[in-house]
């Protein structure tokens, strides 16, 4: 088993970029109405309207394009993207300036949360050396950095870096905090040790839309069979859920109807992913552990459990 050291971390400026992320609904996966009407009462409708303009991938192209169209000059793209890099400096201190008081409110929470997940570190360490052994793959990084932050997202951003939307369950009990964490936590530290592997394997038999659903879907197995190994992990997790279904722990997409068209878009894009990501998850539970327990290397596992379920996957 390699020794990952985990180290959690909180940070205002990366929470008030997924606030605007959220607010905006610029990545979808993240856009959740109820914490978007929240934020939009934080932030002035100028600064929603510029954030989203810079992440128009239109108006990025044209920035790129306008370096082009005589020839490379390294210059002219450094200039491009530093006028870049200074609009989106300028937006964010103007918007921290309006977050300040809710992030005051809410950082709190988030440091108790670390000041916890820190004390439990080593728990942590062992689960995800025990994803390297159990997946036969060693960690390239000797270091995961865990950002904990207000609404609820999950996801790589970088090489040794993964973040985790803690803020919506910060105030439940310690054991089960530590619990749901660790699910969440080892989901996406494992998108970072197998990277796009599964979704090349899974795009010679369906597409990369699905492809996109079954990698997602074998992370999930991957976080549920680790915290199933030892009982002392999977009853805190199996208790810990209830009490997350409870509190609406992953949060829906949208509270009740979607009152635009780009809502009613957003809504379904969600439904359907959510209704691939647990079909795949199903169908993929049967042959999981008798594969895994074969010793075959990963992308062996993820090979056969594609091809013992072709059929299935090419009718959708």
């Amino acid at each position: 088993m390699d020794n990952l050291k985990v180290h959690f971390q909180v940070s205002p400026f990366l929470n008030l970029y997924y606030s605007l992320e959220v607010a905006t609904g610029t990545v979808i996966e993240e856009y959740n109405e109820e914490y978007a009407k929240r934020m939009n009462e934080v932030f002035p409708e100028r600064i929603l309207k510029e954030f989203k303009e810079l992440h128009d991938r239109q108006r990025f192209s044209w920035n790129i394009k306008s370096c082009l169209y005589k020839r490379t000059s390294d210059n002219k793209i450094n200039d491009a993207m530093l006028s870049l890099a200074s609009r989106f400096k300028c937006l964010l201190d103007d918007a921290f300036f309006h977050y300040k008081a809710y992030w005051n409110k809410v950082g709190p929470s988030l440091t108790k949360a670390r000041e916890l997940l820190e004390e439990n570190r080593n728990e942590c360490q062992k689960l995800l050396a025990m994803v390297s052994d159990m997946l036969h793959m060693p960690w390239r990084i000797g270091e995961l950095n865990v950002q904990l932050v207000d609404p609820f997202t999950g996801e790589p951003i970088g090489e040794d870096t993964v973040c985790f939307g803690v803020g919506p369950i910060a105030a439940i009990s310690p054991e089960y905090l530590t619990a749901i964490s660790y699910f969440f936590i080892l989901h996406e530290a494992t998108h970072t040790l197998v990277w796009d592997g599964i979704r090349k394997v899974a795009e010679k038999h369906t597409t990369e839309e699905h492809a996109e659903y079954i990698d997602e879907a074998v992370m999930n197995l991957v976080s549920y069979s680790i915290l199933g190994r030892e009982e002392r992990f999977r009853e805190r997790f199996q208790k810990a859920m209830e009490i997350a279904d409870k509190l609406k722990f992953p949060p829906t997409s949208y509270i009740g109807e979607p009152k635009t068209p780009e809502g009613e878009i957003y809504k379904a894009r969600h439904e359907k992913r959510n209704h691939y990501i647990g079909y795949y998850r199903r169908l993929f539970q049967e042959h999981w552990e008798e594969l895994l327990a074969s010793g075959m290397a990963f992308p062996y596992v993820v090979t056969n459990l594609l091809k013992g379920n072709a059929e299935k996957i090419k009718s959708k």
